[in-house]
């Protein structure tokens, strides 16, 4: 028994953790579910340490973010295209760890300088975020011999159709406005890239839930109303929370990043023909 449990366990964790990596299969019920957890338990104790480092989650902490999101994309497009080496710290999960360890410091140094210099913390966070990302985007613009400006164009036709639709939506109907918009906007462009890769170019959906919900419409069309169902159950239920504001505009930033990274990645990877 006590030889056998090691080997099992040790059996398990390659079978539905590492054999995906190397293997480039994608996800699966259960490393969806075991990361699902670690996404949440994550999220919680970043949101009680940037309380506690003093920051205010509102617009302005989002938009300081957007530099080091677009960032993390194009890292992870530049190992798609064979820039960088593909392995466990350079894809998901893994990449995580590279990624904590610079923003972590990041955020530290930056409220550190605006409480003792007076610095605005954008200066530190978004401004070191943007000079990483210059030097990726140099690297970037040498693989442009590979750009496919007709799969580029059509990810734009498609995400100015479906996210224009909650724009004029959000004209007349507050709800549809500010971070609940940015939402539904990142996440049509997420799914446009999605729905763009799999229909016109053969891609593999690597994520268990759209993979399932695809499969049963036959479409990966079904992006778009999965998606609108699900951000439009979560904005229900976060906005009736009136009293932890800054909680679920968190949770709201949560979900505009994921959508925003997992879009571009994609996009990077479909115009590069990765």
């Amino acid at each position: 028994m006590t030889t056998t449990t090691p080997d099992n366990t040790s059996g398990f964790f390659e079978e539905f953790f590492v054999k995906p990596i190397l293997d480039k299969t994608g996800y699966n019920p259960v490393n969806t579910v075991m990361y699902a957890i670690l996404l949440v338990l994550g999220a919680y104790f970043l949101f009680r340490f940037l309380k506690k480092l003093g920051y205010k989650i509102d617009y302005r902490f989002l938009k300081a973010t957007v530099p080091f999101i677009v960032l993390v994309s194009v890292w992870r497009a530049l190992t798609d295209a064979g820039v960088y080496p593909y392995g466990f710290l350079t894809t998901t999960p893994g990449l995580y760890v590279p990624v904590l360890l610079l923003f972590f410091p990041l955020i530290v140094l930056a409220r550190e300088f605006e409480k003792t210099k007076g610095w605005r913390y954008e200066y530190v966070y978004s401004g070191v975020s943007t000079a990483l990302l210059v030097s990726q985007l140099i690297i970037l613009i040498t693989l442009l011999n590979r750009f496919n400006i007709g799969a580029f164009m059509t990810v734009v036709y498609f995400t100015v159709i479906s996210a224009g639709v909650f724009v004029i939506i959000g004209r007349y109907w507050s709800v549809m406005r500010g971070l609940n918009l940015i939402m539904f906007v990142s996440h049509m462009f997420d799914a446009s890239v999605t729905h763009v890769s799999l229909t016109y170019y053969n891609y593999f959906e690597q994520h268990v839930v759209p993979r399932f919900f695809f499969d049963l419409a036959n479409s990966s069309l079904s992006f778009y109303p999965l998606k609108i169902v699900v951000l439009g159950l979560v904005i229900y239920y976060l906005d009736r929370d009136k009293k932890n504001i800054e909680l679920t505009n968190f949770i709201k930033m949560i979900f505009i990043i994921y959508g925003l990274a997992t879009g571009l990645r994609g996009l990077l990877r479909l115009s590069l023909g990765v």
